[in-house]
This record gives C-alpha cells, structure tokens and sequence, in this order.
C-alpha cells in the first residue's frame, strides 16, 4: 500500500505532459486531467481503505497481547533501572496483593522477605554482569496476603530496564518439605531397625544400605554405594545352607518371588552368628532397572531361645507326666510307709528285722522327696521355708550320691557339725546339694578324681561383704564343693548360671542344674560364687545367711509321743488299702474309724446322723464327688464339722483354695504316722 504523498507525486509526473502538450483550458485537456484525478482518486480511497483495515487489524492485535498479558497465570513485571516496577500485568498485582494502578512506581524490594533481600540483589548484580537470564527462588510477602515462595526469572531491556517474570511455587516448596520429611522418617527408620537392609540392582551393585548393614561390612555408605555386592557383603565368609549368594539373587530376579536362605558368618567380634536372608524382587527401581531389596537378620538369639522352648517343653513335659503320676504314686508310698511304720511298731526292739524295716521305710521316704523335687522344679508344688540344719541335708543327699558315683571317685567331707540353721525348704537345699555336686561328677566322670564337700558357718565383715556382691555383713552358712575335674575358662564360667548353658556333649545335660541352684540361692538372700581354671578343677561356693536368732530344729518325729483321743472320725478313700492303713493308725490312737471308699456313701452315712462324727479325714481325687465337693456338702449339713483334706496330688485345689471352703488342715501324701496324729489332733482341738 503505498502513501498518500506518493500518489500526489505520482498524478503530477503524468498529468506534466499534459500541461506541456495541452491547453489545460481547453476541453480536451480539462476531460483528461479531470480522468486522471478521478483514476488516482479510486487508488487512494482502495489504498485508504486498505490502511484502515491494517490499522484495525493491529488494534485487535495488541487487544490480544494485552489479553494474553494480563490475564496470564504467570506475573509479568516490568522494572525500571533503578528496580522500581514501571508495568505489570493482573496476575503479578494478585501474587503482590496490590491493585495494579497502584503497584506502578513500587520497589519490588518492597515485597521481598528482608532476609532474601540480599539474594534478589546478587541476582540483579549477575544479570549486569552477564547480560543473560537469570532465575533465584525467594520467599515474598505480599500486602495483606500469606506469605509465598516465588521463582524469579530476570532479564534485561531497553534502557537498562528489566523484564521479569513471577510465579508462585509454595505448593512445590511444601511438596519438596514434605518429601524431604519423609526421607528423612525413612532414613531415621532404616537406620533403627536391628536387621540389616541392602539394595542390589540387576548387575548385583549396592543401590541403598542401612546402618546395620554398614555396620556389619564395617565401612561407611560412601565406600559401600555402587560396589558389587560380593566385594562388601559380611555374610558370605561361611558356608551357606542351600543356594550360594548370587543364585539366591539371580532366582529372586527371575521369578520375581521372594528366596529365603540360612548362613553362618563371623561379626566383627570375630564370634560365629547364625543369619537368615531374605530377598525380595521389586520390578521398578532406581532409574527403572529392577532391583532386590534384602533384608538379613541375625537368627542366632532365635535359635537358642528356640531350644531354650524345646528344653522347656521338655521340663514341662516331665512336670505333666510328674503330675499324672504323683497321686498315684504317693498313694502307693502312704501305704509303704504307712504299713512300714506299723510293722516297725509290732517288732521287738533289738530285732535285725526291724533295722531292715527301718531301711525300707527310709527308702519310701526317699522316693516321697524325690516326687516333692520333681514337682517342685516343675513348678507344681510351693516350697514352705522353715529352719533346715545343712549337715543332715548334705548327710542324707551324699548317702544317696554314693550309690551312684563310680569307685574312681573319692567323696571328703569337712562339715561343721554345729553349723547352725537357714531358712529354706528342705527340698531346695537338697536340689542345691543334689546339682552341685552332680555337676561335680559329671566334671571328673572320664577321668576319675575327688570330690570334697565342705559345710562351716562365716562371719563376715563389711569388707568381706563389699568383694561377694549382694551380701550385707552378718553370719553365713557356706557350703563348698570342689572338684577336680577339667575345670573352666573364664568365658565359659561367665555363663554356667544361665539357663541352659551347657558345656557338655548332647544326652549329657540340660543346662538346667546351676541355673536352678543360683535361682534358689538368690531366692533365699545368699550369693553363689565359682572358682575355676581349665584342667585345675572348679570350686562352687555358696552363702546363705543362718538365722540371727538359733531356732531350734524339730526333733526326730519318731522321739515324738504321738497323741491320741477317743472322738470319732469319718475316713474316705478311693484306695482301699489307705483306707484301711488310716483306720488301723487311728484306732491304736484311741479313736473310733468309720470308713468308706464311696464318697457318695459317706455322704449319704452323714446325712443320716451329722453330729454322729467329730470329724471328717477325706482323700481330694475320687470317683463320682471329689475330696471339695464332699466337704462342700457335708459343710452344708454341719457348718462347723472339722475336715481334713488329703491329697498325693492335685491341680483342682491347693492348701489356700481348701481353707477358702471351710476345711480346717490340707495334707499332701504320703503321710507319716506322725503327721497324721498331730493333724486330727490339732483339728479336734
């Protein structure tokens, strides 16, 4: 389109010849000039028009940019030299919180965190310098509104000004927080956790290791990160059972399915560790490639708490069995030593055969304290604790002993005859005696040797007291027993008194023997110590503290009167032979016996006539009603009728459950005359 003034010269260079050529009066000339005027006349309104269009075309142009300009989602500024904002556009006003007619004129500094004020100016100082983009992440605070972080991208102008461009970027920045959160809660976590964590990618190189793992290695994650895992891994210095490393890996990448193997390796204490490793397969990983997440934990605690169970399902299998039998069994020894004691009673004094009676009756009481130790270490009966004498403790535990022990072993004895009395049950000293030198045995069983058992009492003093641990000064009973076995290292001596630590071949010990002595000698407030070098025996010796006031021991209950009386007693017994045992004692004691061995018969015999009897001796374990249930009835009848409960063994009722009922003493079988005697007595009276 060509300019108006063009034209003009263009019409005046053709319409010349004419004036040379024409009269510009004359009609010819004025027609021709006149259609030239009128040709260029229609150019210049096309050539107008043509303009017009133009311009309104750019008008709708810049009508667009502004459009695009303003309401961008993107803050568009514009700053003059010295940084104050000379233009900006609607979404820059919003993000600074000011009206865009006023925003005009303002320090952008204004809007700026003072704290990052300095970054923007470095960011300025680097565009001078470069002359090139240049972009920062600030925090900015705009009027009346929440603070925001905002990525700033910065370039120059004309005259020095600037362009810039303005974009809120808070969700990013919480989104990046809370990501950098979550790796650390992650990192935190990983590096708690006891079992050791690696990742392995598919060329088996270390992706992610965790403490325990880097632990284990003995290196830093730096030198462990992008090595091959067998050029670090601490578990592959024993054999394995089952797939080799690299198989357990490669089938956990091409099945995709976890693998699970057991090892051996040595820690870095240099101790053998039992180690389990399981691999699992995660298809996406790092950058993509597939990779196996470990996860190796040290079994060797398991294990042994593992056979710690078996050793304990074993004892409570003992105790079952001990308790099925002990009934029984205690039945069968309340009649051995029941008759045993009459037939004593009917031999003359002086006689060879009442001497061998009194070895069986002896016997009988033997196998009685074996039951009570069984069902004590099985932890079915409770220990009642009463002033013991060791010395005849140790006496009878070693009479037991010699039976047993080889002639290659020689037994000394050095016991304080007027070592006084401890407060313990019979039955647990006999366990501490019976153990400890039973482990003595078992110390010299190949080689032969002696065994010597020393008893005295000690006083010891502060200074003493500080060198044996948990004792306070005071009088002690010690008892000793050395001998002279292979004797022990000083690791292995760390360990005799936990629980099923043993150094002895399988079928040869249960590890159970100290750990009991030590319980029972803690129980009873002494200490235990041993003394021990390998291949010169091993000395164990044990405080425990003699009662401060001398508490006569009771005599032999046979230098006992029994007593007597004439009331009449209700006896009841499944077993007909104690029935008959119990009549026969009681009658030479004065009194009248009626006996049943049907609880519901004497049930029915009492209902008849209550007051009829003055007491009611019953066994607990019966057919049809139980030693409770007939004394629950016959306390129905007769609230005040005296009861006596006897037992060989039961886990229905104990001595406080049968007092609850109303009955007035709870024996455990087998009785001795004795007891028995003082028992009725005692109720009746």
């Amino acid at each position: 389109m060509k300019d108006p003034s063009e034209l003009r010269k263009s019409a005046e260079e053709k319409l010349a010849p004419l004036r040379e050529n024409l009269d510009p009066l004359s009609p010819e000339g004025m027609r021709r000039a006149l259609h030239e005027l009128q040709v260029h006349q229609i150019e210049l309104e096309m050539q107008n028009e043509e303009l017009r269009r133009t311009q309104a075309e750019l008008e709708a142009s810049r009508a667009d940019y502004y459009d695009l300009y303003d309401l961008a989602p993107v803050g568009y500024c514009t700053l003059c030299e010295q940084g104050l904002i000379r233009k900006a556009n609607l979404a820059a006003a919003a993000l600074l919180g000011v009206n865009r007619d006023l925003l005009v004129k303002q320090p952008l500094t204004h809007f700026i965190f003072k704290e990052d004020q300095d970054l923007y100016y470095r960011l300025r100082q680097q565009l001078d310098d470069q002359g090139e983009l240049q972009i920062c992440e600030l925090r900015m605070a705009p009027d009346g509104g929440e603070p925001f972080w905002a990525n700033l991208r910065i370039t120059p102008a004309q005259n020095g000004a600037y362009k810039l461009t303005l974009c809120n970027i808070s969700e990013r920045k919480r989104a990046e927080v809370a990501l950098q959160d979550s790796e650390r809660f992650m990192d935190n976590i990983l590096a708690n956790i006891d079992e050791a964590i690696v990742v392995i990618d598919g060329n088996h190189r270390i992706q992610l290791a965790n403490r325990a793992y880097c632990e284990q290695a003995g290196k830093s994650p730096a030198n462990i990160i992008g090595r091959h895992y067998q050029e670090i891994s601490p578990y592959d210095n024993l054999p394995r059972q089952g797939l080799d490393h690299t198989g357990q890996l490669n089938t956990t990448f091409a099945s995709g399915a976890p693998t699970f193997s057991t090892h051996t390796h040595i820690d870095a204490q240099g101790k053998t560790r039992q180690v389990e490793t399981r691999s699992y397969a995660m298809k996406e990983g790092l950058g993509g490639v597939p990779f196996v997440i470990e996860v190796i934990t040290d079994i060797t605690d398991r294990i042994a708490i593992e056979a710690q169970l078996r050793q304990a399902q074993k004892l409570e299998a003992i105790g079952t069995l001990a308790g099925g039998i002990a009934h029984d069994f205690n039945n069968i020894l309340s009649a051995i030593i029941g008759y045993g004691e009459i037939v004593m009673e009917e031999l003359p004094p002086g006689s060879s055969l009442r001497e061998e009676q009194a070895y069986v009756i002896m016997a009988g009481k033997r196998a009685r304290d074996l039951v009570k130790q069984i069902l004590t270490f099985s932890r079915r009966t409770e220990q009642q604790l009463e002033p013991q004498l060791l010395q005849s403790i140790v006496g009878e535990t070693l009479t037991l002993l010699r039976a047993s022990l080889p002639s290659t072993i020689a037994i000394k004895e050095m016991i304080d005859v007027n070592c006084g009395p401890v407060l313990a049950g019979s039955i647990q000293i006999h366990q501490v005696v019976m153990n400890l030198c039973t482990n003595a045995f078992q110390a010299m069983r190949e080689t032969g040797g002696g065994l010597t058992i020393t008893l005295k009492s000690v006083n010891l003093a502060e200074a003493q007291v500080t060198n044996s641990g948990s004792l306070t000064p005071g009088r002690y009973a010690v008892l000793e027993v050395a001998d002279t076995g292979d004797g022990m290292s000083k690791a292995v001596q760390e360990r005799i008194f936990e629980p099923f630590f043993t150094t002895k071949e399988q079928g040869h010990g249960t590890g159970l023997g100290l750990a009991v002595v030590h319980g029972i000698v803690i129980e009873l407030g002494g200490a235990i110590s041993v003394a021990s070098a390998p291949d010169r025996g091993t000395t164990i010796t044990v405080y425990l503290p003699l009662l401060e006031n001398e508490v006569p021991v009771e005599p032999s209950i046979q230098n006992k009167e029994l007593p007597r009386g004439t009331e009449s007693v209700l006896v009841v017994d499944d077993q007909e032979i104690i029935v008959l045992m119990h009549r026969h004692i009681l009658e030479n004691l004065g009194y009248r016996v009626e006996a049943f061995t049907d609880s519901e018969h004497a049930l029915q015999a009492f209902r008849e006539n209550p007051d009829r009897f003055d007491l009611l001796l019953t066994d607990m374990t019966m057919p049809n009603l139980t030693g409770a249930e007939l004394a629950v009835e016959v306390l129905r009848l007769r609230p005040s009728m005296p009861i006596i409960i006897c037992t060989g063994y039961s886990e229905l009722i104990d001595e406080g459950m049968a007092k609850a009922l109303g009955v007035r003493e709870f024996l455990q079988k087998p009785l001795e005359k004795i007891e028995l005697a003082q028992a009725v007595r005692k109720v009746l009276d």
